[in-house]
């Protein structure tokens, strides 16, 4: 039994966990003086 559902998610979670760190990176580098 294969779930579409499941594989999509995954790779949803993939992409959006490297979205997060390359948006805190971006973040993170050139705010250094607050």
């Amino acid at each position: 039994m294969y779930r579409p559902a499941a594989a999509i998610q995954r790779l949803t979670n993939r992409a959006f966990q490297r979205h997060i760190r390359d948006n805190s990176a971006a973040w993170n580098r050139p705010r250094r003086r607050h």
